[in-house]
């Protein structure tokens, strides 16, 4: 039986079958449930189940489909790969003086920290990670982008991979804006993300 997190991708993927096909058709299947738990168990931080059952779930896409605000879901084995790689980039940056090793969920990072695990990627840079370092803040969603300020989570961030989906979804059926700032529309049976409201009518007051 199916949790509330796989069901919420499995309504996801069943709509992008029915109304943006051309996104649907790169979704590849999910991995065994139990090399996600050895993932887990392996990476050195503490997932949530939401996000054990959120790569339990599918298998990520073949090219850019973005059926996460701005972003390709990213499937297990890419999620693994961009964060090692990501690390040892920043494992070269890192200068001897660095303390963000001890930086806690929800914490501005700069260079990508172990405690940060990529779930969508925009492909042009920025990823959407889950944070689980540790703090109140563990399992959050935010944005990274390390040409522009590290994570994001004064812009976009969601409370858990779950509540992300939950909106994604809601998003994609009634065409209403995803918190904070983006809104789906179909294109040439492909999802399309835009920036909302547009960047001009984005205040001071209107950010998470």
């Amino acid at each position: 039986m199916q949790n509330d997190t796989e069901q919420t991708w499995s309504a996801i993927a069943e709509w992008a079958r029915a109304n943006a096909p051309a996104s649907a058709t790169w979704l590849q299947p999910a991995p065994p449930p139990a090399g996600v738990m050895a993932a887990a168990e392996a990476s050195g931080v503490e997932w949530p189940p939401e996000l054990v059952s959120y790569f339990s779930a599918h298998g990520g896409v073949s090219r850019s489909a973005r059926l996460l605000p701005g972003c390709a879901p990213l499937g297990l084995t890419e999620a693994l790969g961009i964060r090692a790689m990501m690390l040892r980039i920043a494992a070269d940056l890192r200068s001897g003086d660095d303390d963000s090793a001890k930086s806690l969920a929800g914490e501005r990072t700069f260079l990508f920290h172990p405690g940060l695990l990529p779930v969508g990627d925009d492909t042009g840079g920025g990823l959407l990670v889950v944070d689980l370092r540790p703090g109140p803040m563990h399992g959050y969603v935010t944005q990274y982008d390390a040409e522009n300020g590290g994570t994001q989570f004064d812009y976009h961030s969601w409370p858990s991979i779950g509540n992300l989906l939950t909106e994604v979804l809601l998003g994609l059926t009634t065409g209403e804006p995803v918190t904070p700032h983006w809104r789906a529309s179909v294109v040439d049976d492909e999802v399309d993300w835009e920036v909302w409201p547009p960047p001009a009518q984005i205040g001071p007051d209107i950010v998470r």
